[in-house]
């Protein structure tokens, strides 16, 4: 599979370039101001240490809060732009993180006006441009949001205040910017520096991994199943709401169900599987939209497909998987791109695939896992990398792997699973971090583990599972916390557990399972709220 995007060069390697097309030339010495620049796609962030982010991120965060109180911009949207116009706050003379020009005049909050020679296109030419100065860090923060709420154009983006990845992809979308990519450039800061936890309003947690993913660098939704020769096989929906064509990554072999996630770090997608072997093996999509090579991780053998989950709190993919004595076992992907090393979490054995979801009340990753005695146990992972000890949640048994969901608009985690006679049930953590009880959804039995998705246009938790005459049926979870009804979803029978994945460019649910004649078939939840139509993705056989 090849896709090409626009590359990009880092402010680095401008500061030796003489010019490029668009936006300010780099001639040595660079320019002051780089923010024209950056929402040209001509010049991105130069990597911070971790000292560095840290320091800059916990000054501009509380600043940013300040302009989300005044104007509605939510802090999370402003600290990550800061960080790509301003180079982590060296390209920001007279505090000017955005590169506001004084025109007319340094408005409100502006202190002054200063005179900064850069060039500008086309043709190429050397300019003196004027930009506003500010006191603090946190009035120019303030002007941002004025000069978003003024001008009418980004009206349509205040409409999603409490959802800051689809707030600046309205901002994008109206001009703000013409790098084609900057939209999921800021979402990638906002994620991989957890910059959600600043907003003062309900935020979004990054979803668990699955079979299927949002790409936020691609803006597609990635779906990966094991074909027929045991090789993990590839297709994505673009925001045009159209697949690409199957291909295979690498010739390696798995057994049961591939898991991929989105790594803000390297802007790709992780691919993980349990080889024929029993061990667990890991390849990726890059940025470049390029397979990687898969690789054995670690020398321990696992018995069940893995689970993972982006962790913002140390900007890793936290992987876990069922080892062959049945105990629960952990390994992770850091930042630096390298797989850590196997280790067991807590005495207690589990059975079945286990599931993890990250939890931004208590920056923790909640993990949910069906006991040998067929209770749903729980467990965490602190933000300081340890463990919590397994307790039993409730007193019903399930059969098969639970689907826990961060619910942005209750700010609880619900799960869901399959009770021993047949019916979806229902618990949740709450934000005290107290489990609920278990409670019954609907009156239809379900025959396979369920799936759940955060859906923010109606900030309901959407429900998909198949029903034991093999229909797809779909159920929600309102925002006041009551469940809809069963209603069944097309007239096709499907043959496994389905996927459902939020699709943030077409703001629609996407839902993925294995037709009764072995196809991968699709079908989807519009904006209104309406299940759409079967349609075969592409001629390939899959197994999962």
């Amino acid at each position: 599979m090849t896709r090409t995007y626009r590359r990009l060069v880092t402010a680095a390697a401008l500061v030796i370039a003489s010019q490029f097309a668009g936006g300010v030339a780099f001639a040595a010495p660079p320019p002051d101001v780089v923010a024209d620049a950056a929402r040209d796609g001509a010049v991105v962030p130069e990597a911070a240490s971790a000292s560095a982010a840290d320091d800059f991120v916990n000054a501009a965060g509380p600043a940013a809060q300040r302009g989300q109180a005044d104007y509605g911009v939510p802090a999370s949207v402003t600290v990550a732009q800061a960080i790509q116009e301003s180079n982590w706050g060296q390209a920001a003379p007279g505090n000017n993180y955005f590169g506001i020009k004084c025109s007319p005049g340094p408005g409100p909050i502006g202190t002054g006006c200063q005179n900064l020679e850069t060039q500008e296109c086309c043709p190429l030419h050397t300019v003196i441009a004027s930009f506003r100065t500010y006191a603090s860090m946190e009035d120019s923060f303030r002007d941002h949001g004025l000069f978003l709420r003024q001008n009418s154009i980004y009206a349509n983006a205040f409409n999603y205040t409490g959802d800051p990845d689809q707030f600046i992809r309205e901002v994008h979308r109206a001009g703000y910017a013409t790098d084609p990519n900057y939209a999921n450039s800021i979402i990638n800061l906002m994620v991989t520096y957890d910059l959600y936890r600043f907003n003062s309003g309900p935020v979004l947690a990054p979803p668990p991994g699955g079979e299927g993913t949002f790409n936020a660098w691609t803006a597609s939704v990635e779906m990966f199943a094991r074909d027929v020769n045991g090789r993990v096989g590839h297709t994505y929906m673009g925001a045009d709401g159209k697949h690409g064509a199957w291909s295979v990554a690498g010739d390696w072999q798995v057994v049961g169900r591939p898991v991929s996630v989105y790594n803000p770090n390297s802007r790709g997608v992780e691919i993980y599987g349990r080889s024929v072997d029993g061990f667990l093996i890991h390849s990726y999509i890059g940025a470049d939209g390029q397979y990687g090579p898969w690789t054995q991780v670690g020398d321990w053998k696992i018995a069940s497909s893995p689970a993972a989950v982006y962790n913002p709190n140390s900007r890793a993919v936290e992987v876990y998987a069922r080892a062959t004595d049945g105990f629960l076992i952990h390994n992770y992907l850091g930042s630096d791109g390298k797989n850590g090393y196997w280790s067991v979490v807590g005495d207690w054995k589990i059975s079945e695939t286990p599931a993890a979801v990250y939890n931004p009340n208590s920056r923790s990753i909640e993990i949910y896992a069906r006991a040998t005695d067929e209770f749903l146990l729980h467990n965490y992972l602190l933000p300081n990398g340890q463990h919590g000890t397994w307790t039993v949640v409730g007193n019903w048994k399930i059969t098969g792997s639970p689907a826990p969901v961060f619910n942005d608009a209750r700010r609880s985690v619900e799960v869901y699973a399959r009770a021993t006679d047949g019916y979806l049930i229902h618990n949740y953590l709450g934000t005290d971090g107290q489990n609920g009880s278990w409670s019954v959804v609907g009156n239809w039995k379900i025959a396979d583990t369920p799936a759940a998705v955060y859906n923010p246009n109606s900030r309901s938790i959407e429900i998909y599972a198949r029903a034991t005459d093999n229909f797809l049926i779909h159920n929600y979870l309102l925002p006041d916390g009551q469940h809809g009804v069963w209603t069944t979803v097309g007239t096709w029978t499907i043959s496994n557990t389905p996927t459902a994945v939020f699709h943030q460019s077409r703001r629609s649910v996407e839902v993925y399972a294995r037709s009764m004649d072995g196809y991968l078939v699709h079908n989807y939840l519009t904006t209104t709220g309406q299940n759409g139509t079967w349609t075969v993705v592409d001629n390939h056989p899959i197994t999962d």
